[in-house]
């Protein structure tokens, strides 16, 4: 990840207690020791992260101890050094990789705490300048990103340029299946950096004709941030999909307008529907939730084209999981 800009801390790999102590000795005081290898995932959650090591007796006896604990479920294993760098501040970034949407820059709130407080963006690659700062603005905990319990503001230039870096990486090694470096310490200074990373390598996605293109800002922009949504089907049935959807989104707060389509044109939970697409607005509508029957579907989606939506979210069954009658609707559907 250096090569492509991505602040790394200083570190040694070595095979033993006595090694790493003299590693220790190299980088300079206090350090902290890892137990690592192919196999291992989060060292944290099994204890095999020594932190404040402050000379080498220390090293040496807290190395011994990570190899004590290394299974036979981990393979060949080995001891990690580098510097202690604290910071009371801690991100997470990464890569994801997905078979519709391709490539992905995450950033987040990091550390142990990064799966509980869930404040995470996505952009997809490659970035540009402006993503990897709207990234960095699009944070829910801005205060963190502030001056902090006496550290200085983030500096968010370092930090978009870590961004971009995971981006190029993604660009450049299409056998890299995923990256998370958590935590991304923010150092005192107010500069990011990576003390640690899982790189997950996999053979390149080869295949061909089966991937749509890829979609546009503005298609992934209409799917996760529309400005307007409509609910096909909307339903009075609390048990039906289109009364669900509905209900969703109108009680997550979502701010903009919504319609809805229902054969008897229906009040639907305050939202006066429409029987025909053809009575909405035009260019007022970005994502459709399609709650309908398969067999309506074609039509209704050429319909909400007309009327300028971008995306849809289909609920609709009848689909891959009805046979190979169901998959040739689906692939019909996708190639609309």
């Amino acid at each position: 990840m250096r090569e492509f800009g991505v602040p790394m801390a200083a570190e040694r790999e070595v095979a033993d207690a006595a090694a790493a102590a003299t590693a220790a000795g190299e980088l300079g005081f206090p350090v902290v020791v890892k137990l690592c290898g192919d196999a291992i995932a989060h060292k944290t959650e099994r204890g095999l992260v020594k932190l404040r090591l402050a000379d080498a007796a220390a090293v040496a006896a807290a190395g011994a101890e990570l190899l004590g604990k290394a299974t036979l479920a981990d393979g060949e294993v080995s001891l990690l050094v580098a510097p202690m760098i604290s910071g009371n501040r801690e991100l997470i970034a990464g890569v994801v990789r997905d078979p519709q949407f391709g490539a992905n820059v995450m950033l987040g709130v990091g550390g142990v705490l990064a799966e509980a407080i869930a404040d995470v963006v996505f952009r997809p690659v490659p970035l540009s300048a402006i993503d990897a700062q709207e990234m960095i603005d699009g944070l829910a905990t801005q205060q963190l990103l502030g001056e902090f319990r006496g550290e200085a503001a983030v500096n968010r230039t370092a930090l978009a340029q870590v961004l971009l870096g995971l981006s190029a990486l993604a660009a450049a090694r299409p056998d890299v299946a995923s990256v998370d470096v958590n935590p991304l310490i923010v150092r005192a200074d107010g500069e990011p950096v990576a003390v640690d990373a899982l790189v997950e390598i996999g053979d390149p996605d080869v295949r061909s004709g089966s991937h749509r293109p890829r979609p546009t800002d503005a298609q992934f922009r209409a799917l996760f941030e529309p400005k307007g949504v409509l609910v096909t089907g909307a339903s009075t049935h609390p048990g039906k999909f289109g009364f669900v959807s509905l209900h969703n989104i109108l009680a997550s707060g979502y701010e903009g307008a919504v319609f809805g389509t229902n054969l008897q044109g229906e009040e639907v939970l305050g939202i006066r529907t429409v029987a025909e697409i053809e009575a909405l607005p035009e260019g007022a509508i970005d994502l459709v939730f399609v709650c309908t029957p398969a067999s309506a579907n074609p039509a209704m989606l050429r319909a909400c084209a007309a009327k300028g939506v971008k995306a849809a979210f289909l609920t609709s069954a009848g689909y891959g999981e009805a046979g190979e009658e169901g998959r040739r609707a689906e692939a019909d559907l996708v190639a609309l």
